[in-house]
C-alpha cells in the first residue's frame, strides 16, 4: 500500500474483522469496506457476499481499492468522484449538481489519485473536454471537488495527507472529531 493510501486508510477498520484494513475491498451494494482476506472468507457460495455490518447482499463483482470508476449517469464524462447513498450510483462532478436534488452524496476515496492531484475537476475530463477548457477564461481547474472553491480548506487538508504535516496543524478541527478534548489526526474522511 502506498504512503498516501496508508494515511487515508489508517483509521478505517474492516467491517468484518474490525482490524485495520489490509488490502481494502469495497462491497458494491452498501459500499462498506472489508479486507481482501475477509472477502475471500465471506465468499463461500461464489456469487454473493453478505455484508457483516449491514447484512445487505453484494454481487461478487467487488470494487478493489485501486479501481477507478466512471460516472454511471454519463460514462463519457470520465471518472466518478461521488457516491450517491440514495440510489447507489457513482457520479462525476459534471453530473453532481443535477443528480443531488434530494439525494445524499459523499466524495469517493481515491487515495492513490489524490497523491497525483487528479482530484480536480479539470484533470478528470476527457482529452477533448480538457482542450476546450484551456480556452475558457472561467476555468475550474483549481476548484475543490467538495465545495467548488479555489484553494479551500479541503485542498490544504488533502495536501497535508499527501505530503505529511508541515507548517500547519495536522489535527481535525471538527467538533465531533474531538475525543476527551484531544482532536483526532486529520484523515481523508474529515473533509466531508
Amino acid at each position: 500500500m502506498s504512503q498516501v493510501e496508508e494515511i487515508a486508510f489508517r483509521d478505517l477498520k474492516c467491517a468484518s474483522c474490525s482490524q485495520i484494513l489490509q488490502q481494502p475491498v469495497q462491497l458494491s451494494t452498501c459500499f462498506h469496506i472489508i479486507c481482501f482476506r475477509c472477502q475471500q472468507n465471506l465468499n463461500r457460495n461464489g456469487t454473493k457476499i453478505t455484508c457483516p455490518q449491514c447484512n445487505k447482499d453484494s454481487e461478487m463483482e467487488l470494487i478493489p481499492h485501486q479501481e477507478i470508476m466512471t460516472c454511471d449517469l454519463s460514462p463519457d464524462h470520465g471518472v466518478a468522484q461521488w457516491d450517491c447513498f440514495e440510489c447507489g450510483k457513482s457520479i462525476c462532478s459534471i453530473c453532481r449538481d443535477t443528480h443531488t436534488e434530494g439525494h445524499r452524496i459523499t466524495l469517493k476515496a481515491y487515495p492513490a489519485l489524490l497523491a497525483r492531484n487528479i482530484w480536480t475537476e479539470a484533470s478528470l475530463d476527457t482529452p477533448s473536454q480538457e482542450q476546450d477548457r484551456t480556452d475558457d477564461t472561467n476555468s475550474t481547474a483549481n476548484q475543490c471537488p467538495i465545495c467548488d472553491v479555489d484553494l479551500c480548506k479541503h485542498a490544504e487538508a488533502l495536501q497535508s495527507l499527501i505530503t505529511g504535516p508541515q507548517k500547519y496543524d495536522d489535527h481535525c478541527q471538527q467538533k465531533d472529531h474531538v475525543v476527551n478534548d484531544i482532536p483526532r489526526k486529520l484523515n481523508f474522511f474529515c473533509l466531508e
